[in-house]
């Protein structure tokens, strides 16, 4: 039970504030005024019974080893090309900013400040919020499980993005072309970008076995990605399997594939 406990040193009379936290540890504070020792525990006892209390402790933790949690979460649960993005965007933008910084001390003014810096660093805008997703999730992660009361992110204008710009595709005509000019080997794949509308990764994810040229039909089943120099096969983007396949292209493939 929260109590205050008159000492005496050699500064004269001071006042103890002892509550015991949600953990079950108990917190000590020393006050010059009985007064504020009682306030105080008042206040902690409010924010510990309506689930707000926060370890006085936690905050000190710097972002850098708190992330370390985040970090491997996302290796387990996301796929290797997008680990990589993520790990990235902390290693060469956050962590310098942040990296040895606890976490309580980060104030919104600061991240207002990095971001327009991102961007006046001739960071493309996409690029940006990217980068500032990945610490709105840490520092959001540190928000539920009490480390801060409120992310610092709160606040934080992001720029445009940029992808309103135009796409450029090539003709039919072009597509051709294109495939009339490159290794024989490559011509089906050629048509097959140009009209199936996949990733680069699913496209050199392709199998014999992933064509039924009998219905003329192409599943999707999964992506290459490349890591840190290693060829990773994981699951697509959606991590679903799908069918596409225009069945003019049927002849083609079954062309190829004799």
């Amino acid at each position: 039970m929260a109590h205050v406990v008159r000492k005496q040193n050699v500064r004269g009379v001071r006042w103890q504030a002892n509550y015991r936290g949600p953990d079950g540890r108990e917190r000590t504070k020393t006050f010059t005024k009985k007064v504020l020792a009682e306030q105080w525990v008042r206040a902690q006892e409010t924010a510990r019974d309506r689930g707000e209390w926060l370890d006085p402790t936690a905050g000190q933790v710097t972002l850098a080893d708190y992330s370390a949690d985040y970090i491997d979460v996302k290796r387990a649960t996301v796929a290797p090309r997008t680990f990589v993005n993520i790990e990235a965007r902390w290693r060469n933008y956050i962590e310098p900013a942040f990296g040895a910084r606890p976490i309580r001390t980060i104030r919104p003014a600061e991240v207002r400040r990095w971001t327009a810096s991102l961007s006046a660093s001739g960071l493309a805008p996409d690029t940006v919020r990217k980068v500032l997703q990945v610490l709105a999730q840490i520092l959001r992660q540190a928000e539920v499980d009490r480390v801060i009361a409120r992310s610092p992110i709160v606040g934080t204008e992001l720029p445009r993005s940029s992808g309103g710009q135009e796409m450029h595709f090539l003709t039919a005509t072009e597509v051709v072309r294109l495939a009339d000019a490159i290794t024989p080997l490559y011509r089906p794949m050629v048509f097959t970008a140009a009209y199936c509308g996949l990733r680069a990764g699913e496209l050199e994810f392709l199998r014999v076995g992933s064509l039924d040229l009998l219905h003329g039909r192409l599943e999707v089943r999964g992506s290459l990605a490349e890591v840190h120099g290693e060829i990773i096969e994981g699951p697509t983007k959606t991590g679903n399997v799908r069918t596409v396949v225009p069945r003019f292209l049927a002849s083609i493939l079954s062309d190829h594939a004799r």
